[in-house]
This record gives structure tokens, C-alpha cells and sequence, in this order.
């Protein structure tokens, strides 16, 4: 647990850095230099690139995460693994790029007719690429028990760049039409420093195994490879669909604006995603060993952990949220309600710890297919009911009940299978402090500046909240990393 610690840290901290600037750029710059269809037509590339990359990808990343303990041997190259893993990108990204060419041409991918769509869609396969070949590396570097790099890199290295290039535009030395060559550019950047940096650890090796793989470890690779593109397919267009829907039922406009306030509702999930990539590894190898015990330990530590930070930055974020639309322009007003419904949303994937992981890289793999299958046709039957009722607010109505369903089933399944349930009376504990932090911030008189009421009340939910819990003693890890800091800060 040691090092699980240690790294989701230091991820937790670019993640921090990468919200502070996430926020500059996505509620601020965003929202100011660019127009509410300019912003969705980014997300909807994004989206049909993500969910094409997922694809592309032909499940190899599941196979790395479970199945790399059997390849690894640096002496002998991993046994040619790192090829395997380029070769099955590679054919993927050839399928999904004929795939959406020929969807597109027959105007099967498209946004209303919207000529700004059609004019930047060769985007997509910019950043397919770039996409698709940095999970792989990124994976290839949790693996070797670095999880750190990936979330630096993607968290804040891209995240800066983006916040330079639009800075570009706000001097007027640029106009979108170079700045989304620019935002493709940012994306494409954690790609290559990944590829320099496992060529400077000499873990970079483009040969292919010298030895035959065995029939038993092929069978199990196909068969995670299979369930995995079944599961990350239904998952990712599970997370994208909705702009997808929006974009087709409301155009790019609404779309700008819904992918503006739902950036603020997941930065409530945001520092769990350090602690799931490194417990991945942890996990896998702990079923290698039939290790239930620490699998267990590191459930229940996530869990509660996770729902100490989900709390605090939803109660952050909707006892501020005059304040965020008071940054915003006033376009934004209608997505209010999607900043809360997307927050609880994420929350719940809070409430879950490491679950996935511990389901994905377990015997019953295949059910995590399943239940992401079921999410996934859940969000559309949801959207299609209450996106045409309450438009971009019904699409984060959708979400929430698919992770409502969907995590309630996983958590079910867990419990009778392997006997984990993380939940203990501490959770019921944490919810009502969150209530009284929130009631105590809410009824503060409110500065004229929304930046200094924003900070000042943030500053008294996170005393009161983060105080309580500490003197409660309620997660062991909180207390020893306050208990250092304050010891850095007497010595």
C-alpha cells in the first residue's frame, strides 16, 4: 500500500495543477474567446476521436493491465510485448480511419449539416492517433510500476499547452482556425515526451518475441482482448454519447455549453484517476498471487478515501456555484443544473474505489463487460427519454441513472462473489459533514468579487470538513499525510 500511496499522491498533485488549469482555459478562456459552437465542435472531435480510439485499441490495453506480469523481463525485452502492442494499434487505427471515412462520406457522421463540422474533420484522425498510441504507452508505462508519468503528462503537460495556445487567441495572434491545428498539437505532445522517455529508461524495444507465446496465454490474451473491446466500447461511448446526442438533437451550440459546466461536475472524480491507474497494477498482480486480503485492504481504503474527496469538491463546487456563472458568460446559464447532476453522478463512481479494477483484472472479468454493455444502453434509453424533456440537463439526468444502476449492480456482484464490501458506517458519517460544511459555507455573506467569495468559501468547507474528519481519525491515510505536513511545517 506503501507504494499505491506514494504515487496516487503525486499523481493526486498533477492532477491538482491540471484542474487549476483545466479551469482557466475550459471556464474561463473558453467561455470568453470562443463561441459556444467553436467549444462543441472541439468536445464532438474529441468525443468521435475517443470512442474510435477505443476501438483502435482492440482491447490490447486490458491485456497489458492483466497481462503483462507474464511478459516481464526486461533482460529479454519483455519478450517482445512493446511489438505485440504497436502492431495491434496499428491495425486498428488503419480499421477505425477507413471506418469513419466511409461514414462520413456518407454523411453518417455529421453535425446538422454544420460546415464548421465537415471543415475540421480530419481532425479526428490527428488525434486518434495521437490518442490511441499514448494510452498504449502510458499503460506500458504503469505497468512497469510507474503510473505517475501518464497523469503528468496527460494532466498537466497538455493541459498547459492548450492554456498557452489559447492564450494566442486572447492576443489576437491566432485565429480558431490555427488554434484547433494547436489544440491537436497539445495533444499530440504527451505522445512523443512518452516515447523519449521510455527510450531514455531502455524500456523502448521494437523486436518481437523470440520465443512462441503459449497457446494457453494466446487463448487468454484473445479472450481479454475481446471483452475488453466489448467493455471499453460500451464505456467510452457511455462517457461521450451524450455530446454525441446533444450535438444531434441540439446542435453545437448547447453541445459548448453542456461540455463546459460537465467539466466542472467531473472535477469531483478527478483525483481518483492517479489511485486507479497504479492500483491496477497492485490489483493484477495481487490476483496473480491470490492475494484477497490486500485486495481487499485496497478496496476499502479507496472507497472510503474517494469518497472523502468526492464529497469535499462537490460541496466545493455547488456552494460556489453563483460564482461559476458569475465567470461565465451569461450563455452559459442553462447548463446550472448539469455542474450538480453530473457531480452526484461522479460521485457515485467515488463511492465505487477501485472496484472496476478489481473486477476487470478478477476470474470474472467477463461480468465487468457486461455491466458496462447494460450502462451503455441504459444512457441512450435514458437520454432519448429526457434529453428531448429537459435538453442538456436531461443528458446529465441520463447519466446519472446509468451510474446509478451501473454501480449498484457491480457492487452487488463483488459482494456475493468475493465477499468485498467496502462500506462501513464512516461513509454515513462523511455525507452529513459535507452537509453541515456546506450549510456553514452557505450562509457566509458574499463578497462582490466571485474569485475572492469563491476562495473564501471553498477555504471554509475544506476547514471544516477536512478539520472534523481529522479529528474523527476517519481515514488512517488523511491523518498521516496531515500529520507530515504539519510536522514540515513546525520543523
Amino acid at each position: 500500500m506503501g507504494e499505491i500511496q506514494k504515487q496516487a499522491i503525486k499523481g493526486t498533485i498533477f492532477n491538482y495543477i491540471g484542474i487549476v488549469l483545466g479551469f482557466l482555459y475550459v471556464g474561463i478562456l473558453f467561455p470568453r474567446l470562443l463561441t459556444p459552437e467553436q467549444i462543441g465542435l472541439l468536445s464532438v472531435l474529441v468525443a468521435y476521436a475517443t470512442i474510435a480510439m477505443q476501438f483502435s485499441s482492440l482491447g490490447f490495453n486490458a491485456v497489458t493491465t492483466r497481462l503483462f506480469p507474464y511478459f516481464r523481463n526486461k533482460e529479454k525485452k519483455h519478450n517482445g510485448f512493446m511489438m505485440i502492442g504497436i502492431s495491434v494499434q496499428s491495425i486498428g487505427f488503419i480499421g477505425s480511419s477507413i471506418v469513419l471515412l466511409v461514414l462520413h462520406y456518407f454523411h453518417l457522421l455529421n453535425s446538422k449539416g454544420n460546415p464548421l463540422f465537415d471543415q475540421y474533420f480530419y481532425i479526428i484522425f490527428w488525434l486518434l492517433f495521437a490518442m490511441l498510441f499514448f494510452n498504449f504507452f502510458d499503460n506500458y508505462f504503469k505497468v512497469l510500476y510507474n503510473a505517475v508519468i501518464g497523469t503528468a503528462l496527460k494532466e498537466f503537460t497538455q493541459r498547459l499547452f492548450i492554456f498557452i495556445f489559447i492564450i494566442f487567441i486572447y492576443f489576437h495572434l491566432i485565429d480558431f482556425g490555427t488554434f484547433t491545428i494547436l489544440y491537436a498539437t497539445a495533444i499530440t505532445i504527451p505522445l512523443l515526451i512518452i516515447i523519449l522517455l521510455l527510450i531514455r529508461r531502455k524500456e523502448f524495444f521494437l523486436s518481437f518475441p523470440k520465443t512462441p507465446i503459449s497457446s494457453k496465454l494466446k487463448k487468454e490474451m484473445r479472450t481479454v482482448a475481446l471483452f475488453s473491446i466489448i467493455s471499453g466500447f460500451a464505456g467510452v461511448l457511455t462517457l461521450n454519447i451524450d455530446r454525441i446526442m446533444i450535438q444531434a438533437y441540439e446542435g453545437l451550440s448547447l453541445t459548448g455549453i453542456y461540455t463546459t459546466m460537465f467539466f466542472f461536475g467531473t472535477l469531483v472524480s478527478i483525483p481518483a484517476r492517479s489511485l486507479i491507474k497504479i492500483s491496477s497494477t497492485f490489483v493484477a498482480e495481487a490476483w496473480k498471487e491470490n492475494d484477497v486480503k490486500l485486495i481487499d485492504t485496497i478496496l476499502r481504503k479507496s472507497v472510503l478515501n474517494q469518497t472523502i474527496i468526492g464529497i469535499l469538491l462537490l460541496v466545493g463546487l455547488w456552494v460556489n456555484i453563483d460564482n461559476i456563472l458569475a465567470i461565465l458568460k451569461p450563455a452559459f446559464l442553462p447548463g446550472k443544473y448539469v455542474i450538480l447532476v453530473i457531480g452526484i453522478a461522479y460521485l457515485l463512481d467515488m463511492f465505487s474505489g477501485v472496484s472496476n479494477i478489481v473486477l476487470g483484472t478478477s476470474k470474472y472479468f467477463r461480468f465487468g463487460t457486461y455491466f458496462i454493455a447494460s450502462q451503455f444502453i441504459l444512457v441512450i434509453i435514458a437520454n432519448l427519454i429526457f434529453i428531448p424533456l429537459y435538453g442538456i440537463v436531461g443528458a446529465a439526468i441520463g447519466s446519472l441513472i446509468a451510474k446509478l444502476v451501473f454501480n449498484f449492480l457491480k457492487m452487488m456482484f463483488l459482494y456475493r462473489k468475493l465477499r468485498l464490501f467496502p462500506y462501513s458506517v464512516n461513509l454515513f458519517i462523511i455525507i452529513l459533514l459535507g452537509g453541515v460544511a456546506y450549510l456553514a459555507a452557505y450562509f457566509l455573506p458574499s463578497l462582490a468579487n466571485p474569485y475572492f467569495d469563491a476562495i473564501l468559501k471553498g477555504s471554509v468547507v475544506t476547514v471544516i470538513f477536512i478539520g472534523i474528519l481529522y479529528l474523527l481519525k476517519i481515514s488512517e491515510d488523511i491523518n498521516i499525510e496531515i500529520n507530515r505536513i504539519i510536522k514540515r511545517i513546525i520543523h
